[in-house]
């Protein structure tokens, strides 16, 4: 990946209620105030961007007590909601490593929530195989208090495990899934890990799953 991107990590930032047009599409928090986004995989299982769980000035992991998850957001009010148990970060992810195509593609953590969302509730999203340069994706996009259709944008390169889309994203939007859309639904294709600027215009930068998604699952595992 070439070396002139602009990289801003999109922590923190919903000021305001927030509602995805997808069921399992959600918003974590951070001891009550909006963070991050991310995105139901399992009914107890939340896959978002590492660095939404750490504290960014000190490179610590949040103590789980102070994260949340809440999915079918409808103005004030959502669907459901629950505390988070655990928290599980790739176990490669440098979170000192600003920048770097490494700590993008592996911009990827687990959060475990007290009890599972029953599936009758939110329909939860699986995995595609990677994007195809030029594809035609989407993302969530919010607007206060109410959901509105994901975005259309396309995927621009993949290099080195990071992908670089012409999603539009912004704070608040770490840990969105990027999304193959198809007949049977949206799947995800990559997790935003931050924005950028190439060439003059915006882009978004996306976590690499594949192998790097099977190492976080292996640490999730191996963690009590």
């Amino acid at each position: 990946m070439r070396s002139l991107f602009v990289i801003v990590f999109l922590y923190l930032g919903l000021g305001v209620a927030q509602a995805a047009p997808l069921d399992a599409v959600g918003r974590i928090t951070v001891d009550g105030s909006p963070s991050c986004t991310g995105s139901l995989i399992a009914p107890d299982l939340v896959l978002t961007a590492a660095h939404c769980v750490l504290d960014l000035r000190t490179g610590q992991m949040l103590k789980v007590e102070r994260l949340s998850f809440g999915v079918g957001w409808q103005g004030e009010d959502h669907r459901a909601y629950r505390t988070v148990i655990r928290a599980i970060v790739h176990p490669h992810y440098q979170s000192a490593n600003n920048g770097s195509a490494d700590k993008l593609r592996r911009d990827l953590a687990l959060l475990k929530l007290s009890t599972p969302i029953p599936r009758g509730t939110v329909k939860t999203l699986g995995f595609a195989k990677r994007a195809r340069v030029g594809e035609k994706l989407r993302i969530p996009t919010f607007l206060s208090g109410r959901a509105v259709a994901p975005q259309s944008c396309h995927a621009i390169t993949r290099d080195i495990g990071v992908l670089v889309t012409s999603c539009l994203v912004d704070y608040g939007h770490s840990g969105a899934p990027i999304l193959r859309m198809t007949d049977d639904g949206a799947q995800i294709v990559s997790v935003v890990a931050a924005k950028g600027r190439s060439d003059g215009r915006d882009i978004s930068l996306g976590a690499a799953l594949q192998d790097e998604l099977a190492m976080l699952f292996d640490q999730y595992k191996q963690t009590p």
